[in-house]
């Protein structure tokens, strides 16, 4: 009978098998597939160069976040360890003006110089374990080289590390700068609407005050005065 060359077992499926695959390979095939632009850039990144260490040293937690926040369309970024180091995917980056990419693996703050008044205050709260969610945050940025009001919902929430303390934040994130400003020009353009009724309208019109002071009147009032200077 005629036998057939003997098959080894791959070594590499064997592991799988048995749930032993190198933390490396863990975190290079579930974290950083993937990704778009900031997939290819987190892979290729030396993190031994910061507080996160190498990508094997890397928490179960930060793992499962940064594969979450890579294939997400949802803006994120995630600050992880004292220095609340910076990881962020592809819908963030634009945020960062011209910060980006240099801003990856970098301390937020190193990055964000200019809000930390305002944002540290919120990111201590965070790392103390308290959740935080705002509608509107406004932002004196300096992301292109000049500053610039800028607006922003999002929320914060702490993450605990495999021991349970309170390790990094995760952050979900959307820009409001653009519906901001059209909804002030909105208002604006109602107010000169009703400034322009208020002075062409033959009906009397009068703005008082709560106990029946006329703080200013319009122009109908004069005519009907017989008063060109009421």
């Amino acid at each position: 009978m005629r036998v057939g060359p003997s098959i080894s077992p791959c070594p590499l499926c064997s592991r799988r098998a048995a749930g032993a695959w190198p933390k490396s390979m863990i975190a290079e095939t579930s974290a950083f597939t993937g990704g778009g632009t900031m997939g290819v850039l987190m892979r290729a990144y030396d993190w031994s160069r910061t507080s996160l260490g190498p990508q094997e040293h890397w928490s179960q937690s930060l793992l499962a976040l940064v594969r979450v926040m890579l294939n997400s369309r949802q803006p994120m970024f995630i600050c992880w360890g004292v220095d609340r180091t910076l990881v962020y995917n592809d819908t963030y980056a634009p945020m960062l003006g011209e910060r980006h990419p240099a801003a990856l693996g970098r301390p937020f703050f190193e990055t964000w110089p200019e809000v930390q008044d305002e944002v540290g205050a919120l990111m201590d709260r965070v790392f103390a374990g308290d959740p935080v969610h705002m509608d509107d945050l406004q932002l004196t940025l300096h992301r292109s080289g000049y500053p610039e009001e800028t607006h922003f919902a999002f929320s914060y929430t702490p993450v605990p590390g495999d021991d349970g303390v309170i390790v990094g934040l995760f952050c979900a994130c959307t820009e409001t700068t653009n519906r901001v400003t059209a909804e002030r020009r909105q208002v604006a353009e109602a107010q000169r609407e009703r400034d322009r009724l208020f002075e062409m309208s033959r009906d009397l019109f009068g703005v008082a005050t709560f106990d029946g002071y006329l703080t200013s009147i319009n122009p109908a009032w004069s005519r009907q005065l017989g008063r060109p200077d009421a």
